[in-house]
């Protein structure tokens, strides 16, 4: 179990740092811009020059999250990433394909996965355990079971963030025709304990590689928690599910777009789903982006 502290996310939406966005869904046109704050109030001038934009949207929703935590201190970094520093990775190619010589290693340190969670750990000066995780669409899911598993002290951060650029969205169009494939990061702060600031706790993620039905996959999480459908306040999929027999339900796509490692907004949603509502106990989390591999976590309201 986990106690969500604070959530933070940057997409082609006005999410970022606003009150009310959960109450509509915002459908995000193709060839929106994403909706970035003014990146240099969150990371000094000289280093921002350096960073990618997953790099840059990673630090600031996890700044947002500690400002909004009221905390300076992280006891961990768990990051999950679909593909990583793609944007960085593609450059270097390019240097390496136009540049003689010598070929600028910038592109090419910051194009490792294992970069992302250490950028955060050095820029915002946090000694301690950080991990990249890539596990394809499970990528945050696995980074939040890593953080559940490590039962530290203090807040721990639990981020995710994907980027697209134009080959990769050409790619996409043609392999799933009407899909927007956007850009966006999740951050979120857990504590195994409750305090305060707690928001909702997170009291079970279950992670399938068969074939069941979600229906069911949802009813051994809830069953495993002792509660039923009826307290169920509303499921929420990373992509419109093929068939789904219970009424309420929302999709990540239609706030954020698609992209791999979507469903860490499905966490913020859920959150803040929970608190404006008054009778309702949980909402239940299914990322159903990719039929092999699919997770259902449950998000119980404080």
């Amino acid at each position: 179990m986990a106690f969500i502290q604070a959530l933070s996310t940057i997409s082609h939406n006005n999410t970022f740092n606003t009150v009310g966005w959960e109450m509509d869904e915002l459908s995000p046109k193709p060839q929106a811009e994403l909706c970035s704050p003014d990146f240099k109030d969150y990371i000094p001038v000289v280093q921002l020059r350096r960073l990618s934009a997953l790099h840059r949207m990673a630090i600031a929703t996890t700044k947002q999250c500690m400002q909004q935590a009221q905390i300076t201190e992280l006891a961990a970094i768990c990051f999950g990433t679909g593909l990583g520093c793609l944007e960085e990775t593609q450059k270097f190619l390019e240097n390496n394909i136009q540049l003689e010589g010598l070929l600028p290693p910038t592109a090419f340190i910051n194009s490792t996965h294992n970069a992302i969670s250490g950028q955060i750990a050095l820029l915002l000066k946090q000694h301690c355990y950080n991990m990249t995780h890539t596990q394809n669409s499970l990528s945050f899911e696995m980074a939040l079971l890593d953080a559940m598993s490590l039962n530290k002290d203090g807040a721990i951060l639990v981020s995710s963030a994907d980027v697209t650029t134009l080959l990769l969205r050409e790619i996409v169009t043609k392999a799933y025709p009407g899909k927007s494939y956007t850009s966006g990061s999740t951050s979120m702060l857990i504590a195994t304990n409750k305090t305060q600031q707690s928001k909702a706790e997170i009291v079970g993620l279950n992670l399938y590689y068969e074939q069941k039905s979600t229906e069911i996959k949802i009813q051994e999480l809830l069953a495993d928690n002792n509660l039923d459908w009826q307290d169920v306040e509303q499921v929420i999929f990373t992509t419109k599910p093929s068939h789904f027999n219970q009424a309420a339900f929302d999709i990540v796509e239609n706030y954020v777009g698609f992209y791999i490692s979507n469903s860490a907004f499905a966490y913020h949603l859920a959150t803040q789903k929970l608190q404006t509502t008054t009778a309702k106990k949980v909402c239940i989390v299914v990322n159903n982006t990719f039929k092999i591999q699919t997770a259902v976590g449950l998000i119980k309201k404080i």
